[in-house]
């Protein structure tokens, strides 16, 4: 019996590491810069030349490579977008044709690029509220010109960002539609532009926290 059991541990290791290997073969030959503009976009929700961008600014801050066969910055970056634009569930996501990652290795992968877009010097320069006269005007003026309200320099509105339910002071993250969450606060200018960003109260936090 313990001869049985040895070796079908042994053929299952066998597959696993068959299919390691076959994973990392299609993520290598894989290319999603080579899908059509319009399909690249329907994926990641980015324009091949804003993924290019984003690529070039997250890289100084994603760990670097210590093996042949770690997985490619610009592989890491589009799995990540891809979770962030579809929500889907990281195997699925890491298991796309385009990505092929496990998802423990797509799970690193996501934590990797998150970090690096919370960077301060990233955050900093994407988000940031108007501090001149001159960028306050020009955001007037567009909400003007688009949707013909004076005076206004910025909208702002919250969201229930769901999340595994806690360990610490759970009754702080269940919010009042039955989940745990945290109450995101989020301020964009009449281009949508992000301009404040505030993560920092659970789901039971009222609006007026803020």
């Amino acid at each position: 019996m313990a001869r049985l059991i040895l070796l079908g541990h042994a053929e299952e290791q066998r597959k696993q590491n068959h299919l390691r290997v076959e994973r990392r073969r299609l993520r290598d030959a894989s290319n999603p810069l080579q899908l059509p503009e319009r399909e690249f976009i329907a994926n990641f929700r980015l324009s091949k030349a804003g993924f290019q961008q984003v690529l070039e600014e997250l890289c100084p801050y994603l760990p670097q490579a210590q093996r042949k066969t770690a997985v490619r910055n610009e592989l890491k970056i589009l799995a990540a977008l891809s979770f962030f634009a579809n929500g889907s569930y990281q195997r699925n996501v890491g298991a796309s044709f385009l990505c092929n990652m496990s998802q423990p290795t797509f799970s690193k992968c996501l934590h990797e690029v998150t970090d690096a877009l919370n960077v301060r010097e990233v955050l900093l320069k994407y988000i940031k509220f108007p501090k001149s006269q001159q960028e306050r005007e020009n955001i007037m003026k567009g909400f003007m010109e688009k949707f013909r309200f004076p005076g206004i320099i910025g909208c702002i509105d919250g969201t229930h960002v769901a999340l595994i339910r806690p360990i610490d002071h759970e009754e702080a993250f269940f919010n009042r539609k039955n989940y745990h969450s945290l109450n995101v606060l989020i301020i964009c200018d009449s281009n949508l532009n992000i301009l404040h960003v505030d993560a920092s109260f659970g789901g039971a936090a009222h609006d007026s926290y803020f």
